[in-house]
C-alpha cells in the first residue's frame, strides 16, 4: 500500500477507496504535535499543507501554508519550501485527512508563529511565549540551587549559643519584674 491512501495505483484521488481504508484502520496516524505540517487532503481530493496549532482528540487546529502571502498578517513559514500563512484565518480538519508528515518546526519558530497568530487573533498572551517561560524556569531553577548549596545547616554549637540567649533573657527578664515591683513600693 502506498504512503497516500487517498490515491489509488495509477495516482488519482479516490476518495472511496481511501474512505474505506481510513476505516479499516489502514491509516494509523502517528501522534501529531504542535509545531508539525501535515499534508492534508480535502473532501474534494485538493490537497495543501497544514501547520498544526493545536490537536484535539479526532481534530486538528491550524494554519494553511499558501506558496505565496495572500493577506497583510501573512506569516513566513519554513516547510520543504518557504511558505506563508494567514495568521488570523486558523482552520480545522478531521485527523483522517491528514496523510503526510512534510516536517517539525524548531520551538522558537512554531513560538513566533503562535505569538503572529494570538496578535492577529487579538488574544492576550502577556507578551510570553513557551520558550520565555522555559527560560524563566531554568533561570529559577538555577537561582533555587544555587540558594540551597548556600545555606548552611544550624551546628550544634549554634544551638547551644540559642539556649544561652535564651536563659540570659529569661534572668533580664525577672530582674526587670523586681525592679518593677521595687519602684511600684516606693510610689
Amino acid at each position: 500500500m502506498g504512503e497516500n491512501i487517498w490515491k489509488n495505483a495509477s495516482g488519482y484521488y479516490d476518495p472511496t477507496a481511501g474512505e474505506a481504508i481510513s476505516k479499516m484502520g489502514g491509516n494509523k496516524m502517528q501522534p501529531t504535535e504542535s509545531g508539525d505540517i501535515w499534508e492534508v487532503i480535502a473532501k474534494n481530493g485538493s490537497v495543501f499543507q497544514m501547520l498544526i496549532l493545536k490537536q484535539h482528540d479526532g481534530y486538528a487546529v491550524g494554519l494553511r501554508l499558501f506558496p505565496e502571502e495572500t493577506a497583510s498578517n501573512c506569516v513566513e513559514v519554513p516547510s520543504m519550501t518557504t511558505m506563508y500563512a494567514d495568521c488570523g484565518r486558523p482552520i480545522y480538519t478531521f485527523n483522517s485527512s491528514l496523510t503526510r508528515l512534510v516536517k517539525c518546526l524548531k520551538n522558537d519558530i512554531y513560538d513566533e508563529i503562535k505569538g503572529k497568530v494570538a496578535e492577529a487573533l487579538d488574544l492576550e498572551t502577556g507578551g510570553y511565549t513557551q520558550s520565555d517561560i522555559k527560560k524563566a524556569v531554568e533561570k529559577a531553577k538555577t537561582e533555587w540551587e544555587q540558594e540551597q548549596t548556600e545555606i548552611q545547616p544550624v551546628n550544634t554549637d549554634t544551638k547551644l549559643e540559642i539556649e544561652r540567649y535564651k536563659t540570659a533573657a529569661m534572668l533580664y527578664e525577672k530582674m526587670y519584674k523586681e525592679l518593677l515591683a521595687k519602684v511600684m513600693q516606693r510610689s
